[in-house]
Parts: structure tokens; sequence; C-alpha cells
């Protein structure tokens, strides 16, 4: 509506007089009020000094302009905490292409963030593949030959790859000969390695009981204790069993060899004695008389020793097991040596072959009789 502003009545903020518009027709103006030219020009310096808004504010101070309720501290300070996020530009759109200042500065932290994703990936698939790996390589077993010692060894977890010995009193290594036969051997079967182990330490201690001279006892022992422990490994109850009985008997033959071996110290001993005995009866002692029989009786309880129970003297001391000696088979007689009419060598019993009987003089030789 055109005309001047009613008196008592302020202009609106920011809205400048009309310039140029007359009074209208036949109404004076209102009484101490200048023309609306010059109040403009008043209006616009107003403005000027005192915008619309203080240069610091907050919320509560907007809601107090408009007489609204005030906010506690608390959510004064997320509202100022929002305001302060929205004026850093960073919305989390990143799909607009034309974002530049502010917002294009996301750009470079999500190909960052692309790039750690990636890399933790293909580290985190390199380790699974790893430990899939060591896995499967650990459930290899091998027997391995070397030089001196047959070395029970299984596949390592970490690194994937390669062998390490087996850990266990069972699993010890052997040490061998040079001389002896070792063959490598491969199963994922932890039974099967048992057995296939359990029969090397077998046959490798029987050849010890066996041989011409048992001297490695306490070596032949430790190697059938240590199959014993073998044993718990294999597969079945009865194989264990079995081969718990088997490693008995074979520990007996230890048992045997070694009082063999206390008797060849007792034998050694009672030689000695007797030596001494013999010197002392030389000398003629003053006080005992006997000195030469004790001589005689401990060299006859050596020569007992010697020829065993059976009562025949051998070469070797102590004498082979009855097992060692040779024996002819059942129904097949020993041999007689030519020259001999008994078993004993004496020729007694023996006769004369008696010649043939002399042929009939009615009858001629080789005519039949009908």
């Amino acid at each position: 509506m055109s005309g001047p502003p009613m008196s008592g009545q302020p202009a609106m903020s920011g809205q400048p007089a009309m310039s140029g518009q007359p009074a209208m027709s036949g109404q004076p103006a209102m009484s101490g009020q200048p023309a609306m030219s010059g109040q403009a020009d008043t209006r616009a310096t107003d403005l000027a000094a005192d915008p619309l808004l203080p240069s610091t504010y907050n919320e509560n101070d907007l809601r107090a302009a408009v007489g609204a309720t005030q906010l506690p501290a608390a959510a004064q300070a997320r509202a100022k905490k929002s305001r302060w996020r929205a004026s850093d530009g960073d919305d989390g759109d990143d799909d607009d292409g034309d974002d530049d200042g502010a917002g294009g500065a996301t750009k470079p932290r999500s190909r960052k963030t692309m790039l750690i994703g990636a890399l933790t990936l293909v580290v985190g698939g390199g380790i699974a593949a790893m430990v899939i790996l060591g896995k499967i390589n650990s459930q290899r077993y091998l027997i391995t030959c070397e030089a001196d010692r047959v070395v029970v060894e299984h596949g390592r977890t970490f690194p994937p790859w390669g062998e390490s010995s087996l850990g266990g009193a069972e699993w010890k290594a052997l040490k061998i000969p040079p001389e002896a036969p070792c063959a490598p051997y491969e199963t994922d079967d932890k039974a099967e390695l048992a057995a296939h182990y359990f029969a090397i330490l077998r046959d490798h201690s029987t050849t010890l009981l066996t041989a011409r001279e048992v001297t490695k006892i306490d070596d032949a022992e430790a190697q059938l204790k240590q199959a014993l422990l073998v044993a718990r490994s294999l597969g079945r109850d009865d194989e264990r069993i079995d081969a718990r009985d088997e490693i008995e008997r074979l520990l007996g033959d230890v048992g045997y060899w070694r009082a063999s071996a206390k008797l060849r110290t007792a034998s050694e001993a009672l030689t000695e004695a007797a030596n001494e005995f013999e010197m002392a009866a030389k000398q003629r002692p003053r006080h005992v008389t006997d000195a030469a029989a004790w001589a005689l009786y401990v060299r006859k309880l050596v020569g007992e020793l010697r020829a065993g129970p059976a009562g025949a003297a051998t070469a070797t001391f102590p004498p082979l097991p009855p097992g060692e000696r040779p024996t002819a088979p059942p129904g097949v007689a020993l041999p007689i040596e030519p020259g001999t009419g008994s078993e004993d060598g004496s020729g007694a019993g023996s006769a004369e072959p008696t010649a043939p009987p002399a042929a009939d003089a009615g009858l001629p030789t080789g005519g039949v009789l009908l």
C-alpha cells in the first residue's frame, strides 16, 4: 500500500522506503515524520551498522529471541558439534562427481581404505594357505637312513615344508653300524610307522643277541625297551599283545647273556685264586698246609663251570646256548666216522666182514633149476 507509514509504527527492517512516490493526494504528511527518501537512507545506514545476526550466538540465544524453551547444556553441546560437522563438509556422500573443496578431500581417504582392505585380504589369505599346507605336511611320517643311525621324522607345521625329528622316547634315533641294512620309508599313518619302526628295533636287537660274541648286551636291552614303547602305537590290540610277548622273550635272552658274562667274570676270579693258592703252596706256608689242595679244588670248579650243565667242555666260555648247537633232524641217524665200530670210536663190537657163501658144485653157475 503506497503512502507514508503510520505514525508511531517503525518501518520494516530491511525494506527501504519507496523513493520518488509523492504523498497521497489530499493527505498531508504526518506530524514529525520526515520525507520517505531521507528515511530510506537512514535505514540503510542503520542496517550496515547493526547486522541482522550477531557475530557470535548459540542455540539458546536464538530460542530466547523467538520465545522458545532453551536447551540444556548437553543438548546444546551436541547441537554445536553437529553444526561443526556440517560446516566441515563431510556428509559421507562420495557419489557426487562434482564435489570439490572439502567434499573432494574424502576421495584420497577412500582409496587408502580400499588399498588397506586389499592388503589385509592378501595377507589373510596367505596366512590361511600356510596353515592349511602346514597341517597337510605335518601328517607325513618318514624313516630316513643316515650314515650311522636311523631317524624317525615328520613334516613341519611351520614353515609348511621340510621335516623335523619326531619327539618322544619311543621315536629316538637308532644307532647302526655302517654295514647294517636300512631302507627309507614314508607313510601318513602313525600306526604303520610304529609297525615298521618296531620291526627295525626288533631285528637289530636280535642281531646283537645272536652274534658270535655277544658283547653289546646293554645296547640290545635299550633297543628292546624302546620297542616296547613303540608297541603302544600299533593299530590293533592283538598286534600290541603279540609285540609285547615277543619283546619279553628277547629280554629273556638279554638276561641269559648278562648272567653268562657274570659267570665268565667269576671263572676268571676263581682261576686267579687257584694260581695264588699254587704260589702259596710253593712257598711252604708255616701255619697252613692245604694250599695245594685248595688250588686243585678251585681248578676243578673252574673246569665244571666251563663244562656247563651238559658236562661237556667247550672251546668257548660261557658255552653257547643249546639252541646254537646244530642238531640232527628227528629220525635221521648221526654219521659214524669210518674205521670205528661204535659211536665212542673204541672199536669194540666190530666184526670182520664175512666171505660170500661158496657156490654149489652140483649146479652150474648161472643155471636155472626147473
